[in-house]
C-alpha cells in the first residue's frame, strides 16, 4: 500500500479526539480483587451461581467471617445469546485486526478464533481491604468447590491493583457492563501490556468520552506476584458501564463512535489480543443486613 492510500485510509477509518492535557489522573484503590469466571454448563444460569454461594455468604457463615470481603458482586449475561456483543466483537476478530494493521503499518497479531457471539458465562467478582490470609484463601477455596459443578471451564484471577478511569455515578438498577478479560499480547510482557494499558490507552479513552456513551470505567490488573495461587490467564479485567442496554447499543450505531471502536481495536493491541469480552449486569450479594451481621464486614 502506498504512503499516500495508507494515508488516506487511516484518516477514513481511525477516529479521536486531540488529548486533553488536563485529563484526570486514574485513580488507584487498594486492595485485592478475586474473579471466578464461569462457561456455563448446559442449562446452568448466574442464578444457580447464586444459589450455589448463598448459603457461604449468609450472615451466619463460617465461611463470610473468613472472608471477610468488602463486596461480593455476580455478574449475569444481559444478552440474548451474546448476539448484541456481535458487532464490538467483530472489529477484534483477527481478520479485522489483520486488516487494521496493514493499514495503519502495525505488526500482525498470530492467527486466532474468536466467537462472535460468546458462549454463555457468569463473572463473579470478590473484593478484599488488603492482601489475602490463609483464612481468606481457605474461604474462596470453598467457593471455588461450589462453583466447580456449574461450569464447564472455570478460571481465577487474582488482582492487585484497581483503578478507576472514568468514575461513575451510583449505577442504576438496568446498568449493564461490557466486561473485557485482557489477554497480554504475543509481544508484550504483562508488565508492559499492563503500563500501557493504565498510562496510554485509559488516556485514549478518556479523551474520547463523548465518543462511547459508557458512565464508567474501571481497570483491574492481575497480580504480577509469582506465589499468586490463583489460574491469572488473564492480564486483568476491563468493566465499562453503560446506562442501559439501549444506551450500549445506541453507540455502536453513531458515525463518531464507529470510527473510535477501530481505533480502540488498533490500540487494544498493546495489551490484549483475543480477549474475552461480555455483557453482564450485575447484583450486589453482601446487603447492609449481611455487613451490619458481621462485625468484620461492618468494622464493629
Amino acid at each position: 500500500m502506498t504512503i499516500p492510500g495508507r494515508s488516506l485510509l487511516t484518516r477514513l477509518l481511525f477516529h479521536a479526539d486531540a488529548p486533553d492535557p488536563h485529563r484526570p489522573t486514574p485513580r488507584q484503590i487498594d486492595g485485592v480483587t478475586v474473579y471466578f469466571r464461569l462457561r456455563l454448563q448446559p442449562h446452568r444460569t448466574a442464578a444457580d451461581v447464586h444459589r450455589a454461594i448463598a448459603p457461604l455468604l449468609a450472615p451466619e457463615s463460617t465461611a463470610l467471617a473468613a472472608l471477610g470481603a468488602t463486596q461480593v458482586y455476580l455478574y449475569s449475561d444481559a444478552t440474548h445469546r451474546g448476539l448484541e456483543l456481535a458487532p464490538f466483537i467483530l472489529g477484534r476478530t483477527h481478520t479485522a485486526l489483520a486488516l487494521f494493521s496493514a493499514v495503519a503499518g502495525k505488526p500482525v497479531p498470530p492467527s486466532f478464533t474468536t466467537a462472535i457471539a460468546p458462549a454463555p458465562a457468569a463473572l463473579l467478582e470478590i473484593q478484599l481491604d488488603a492482601p489475602l490470609t490463609s483464612e481468606q484463601h481457605g474461604a474462596l477455596d470453598q467457593i471455588k468447590a461450589a462453583l466447580v459443578p456449574l461450569a464447564s471451564d472455570l478460571s481465577s484471577v487474582e488482582c492487585d491493583r484497581r483503578y478507576i478511569v472514568v468514575d461513575s455515578r451510583a449505577s442504576r438498577a438496568q446498568a449493564v457492563f461490557l466486561t473485557v478479560l485482557t489477554r497480554v499480547p504475543w509481544n508484550r510482557t504483562l508488565d508492559q501490556a499492563q503500563h500501557y494499558w493504565i498510562n496510554e490507552h485509559a488516556a485514549l479513552v478518556h479523551d474520547n468520552l463523548s465518543r462511547t456513551g459508557m458512565v464508567g470505567y474501571i481497570q483491574v490488573h492481575t497480580t504480577t506476584n509469582p506465589r499468586s495461587t490463583y489460574d491469572n490467564q488473564f492480564g486483568g479485567v476491563a468493566t465499562i458501564e453503560f446506562d442501559t442496554i439501549d444506551d450500549y447499543l445506541r453507540q455502536g450505531l453513531r458515525p463518531a463512535s464507529i470510527g473510535f471502536n477501530n481505533t480502540l481495536c488498533l490500540d487494544e493491541m498493546n495489551l490484549t489480543v483475543d480477549s474475552e469480552i461480555y455483557l453482564f449486569h450485575r447484583t450486589a450479594l453482601l446487603t447492609a443486613a449481611t455487613r451490619t451481621a458481621n462485625p468484620r464486614l461492618s468494622g464493629d
